[in-house]
């Protein structure tokens, strides 16, 4: 459009022509997982674009993987096997969303798939799961302590930098999620580099399934945590979110303006807030939380603070014995190890005697939480920043992925969520 002073005219265009000119991206990702013929794909990658709605192969959307018999998958221990039968149960009832489900052992899948270890072994069994037998859900039973070689159901160990820091494992159930290429490309068994994916780009950060880990050594703490998902799914939860937010430093850095950031992503949700900022003191109780958690109000807890393998929220792991909720509650914690699901304290080469306390949250007892999301290695802030930081950030992601996207999902695995140091613990 143009105007023209000496005659007063504003001339314009009856058509536009755009020309888009389109390159590969810098670090794109390559697949290599072959595509199923599964509507729900398809609809899950139709959630993903702005327009969606727009997408002209309606018939598509209708098409169904050839065998669809493994939906809900569980890999667990030949010890603990018997133990998720009730899980699979309310699993394939009309309750519990009617999924077919499979059972297999790490004992089976180690000596029938191909591999380099057996985390590589399962990788390569639910790959084998997700093309074949529409799988779309998988729950790892089993814990994960010490050092990979000794864990029941491994973790996969990925490399990170920031600065000078580096840590060569930090372990993740992702791999088991994001089934494109090795995740190990140049073959050095250093995992997750950023050259590790398939044809030397980065790793795929796409999931083809949900995957959860029931961290459980024991029947009864299997039992504890099967439970609780069960109650969860079929009774009436509370809807109100407890934000618990700490002091992070002297400058003052306050969790609670990083929670209050969150917030602005959870359209209004009720709400209380326990933080340091606003209570005298600046200094809340162990005591007032314990009685916070207790009082069958809150099914989502968020919090911010310093945290290690076996402390969280200004709780130690027997703390949450003192916890007599019977609605049970999802927890994501930002601070530092308090999901180091292998044991690994911050001194590399020593692990905790005791379970990771958001472990413990989910399997010590049958309170607490149902579901907890937290780092298994280091979370990340700026000082002095009120909303700034790589953890918040992404705790801010997740907030808008649950309350204002536009999937909507009442089923397994809805709440698995993994980002690099992020692991959930629960279905």
């Amino acid at each position: 459009m143009r105007y023209l002073p000496a005659s007063g005219i504003v001339e314009y265009a009856t058509t536009i022509k755009v020309t888009v000119h389109t390159s590969p991206q810098k670090r794109a990702t390559t697949m290599d997982v072959a595509p199923r013929r599964s509507g729900r794909d398809l609809q899950d990658v139709l959630n993903l674009l702005d327009n969606g709605d727009a997408f002209p192969f309606e018939l598509q959307k209708d098409a169904v993987p050839l065998d669809s018999s493994r939906q809900f998958l569980v890999i667990t221990t030949n010890a603990l096997k018997s133990a998720f039968t009730p899980l699979l149960t309310h699993r394939a009832s009309a309750a519990g969303g009617g999924f077919t489900t499979y059972i297999a052992t790490v004992e089976d899948i180690s000596s029938s798939q191909s591999g380099r270890d057996l985390a590589e072994k399962i990788r390569n069994f639910i790959k084998s799961c997700y093309t074949n037998y529409g799988t779309q859900f998988v729950v790892l039973g089993g814990d994960a302590d010490g050092l990979q070689a000794s864990q029941a159901v491994p973790t996969r160990g990925c490399k990170a930098s920031v600065g000078s820091y580096t840590d060569n494992y930090i372990p993740t159930d992702y791999y088991y999620a994001c089934l494109d290429g090795t995740w190990d490309n140049d073959n050095d068994n250093i995992f997750g580099e950023s050259n590790d994916g398939v044809g030397g780009g980065d790793i795929d950060w796409l999931a083809e399934v949900a995957v959860g880990r029931i961290p459980a050594d024991s029947t009864q703490a299997v039992q504890y945590a099967i439970n609780k998902i069960i109650a969860y799914d079929t009774a009436a939860a509370p809807f109100k979110a407890l934000l618990v937010g700490e002091n992070l430093d002297s400058t003052p850095t306050w969790g609670g303006d990083k929670l209050d950031y969150i917030y602005q992503a959870m359209n209004a949700m009720p709400r209380d807030a326990l933080y340091d900022r606003d209570v005298p003191g600046r200094n809340w109780s162990k005591s007032e939380l314990i009685s916070l958690l207790s009082s069958n109000n809150y099914s989502l807890v968020f919090h911010l603070g310093h945290l290690d393998v076996t402390y969280n929220m200004k709780m130690s792991n027997s703390d949450l014995d003192g916890i007599t909720n019977t609605k049970y509650q999802f927890v994501y914690s930002q601070g530092c190890y308090s999901n180091s699901y292998d044991g690994r304290t911050t001194t590399v080469g020593s692990y905790s005697s005791s379970d990771s306390i958001g472990e413990d949250f989910l399997v010590r007892n049958a309170n607490n939480a149902f579901g907890y999301i937290g780092n298994s290695r280091y979370g990340w802030y700026y000082p002095g920043q009120s909303f700034d930081g790589a953890s918040n950030l992404v705790h801010r992601r997740f907030a808008e992925a649950v309350f204002q996207s536009s999937i909507r999902r009442r089923e397994p695995g809805a709440c698995v969520f993994h980002a690099g140091r992020y692991v959930c613990l629960g279905e």
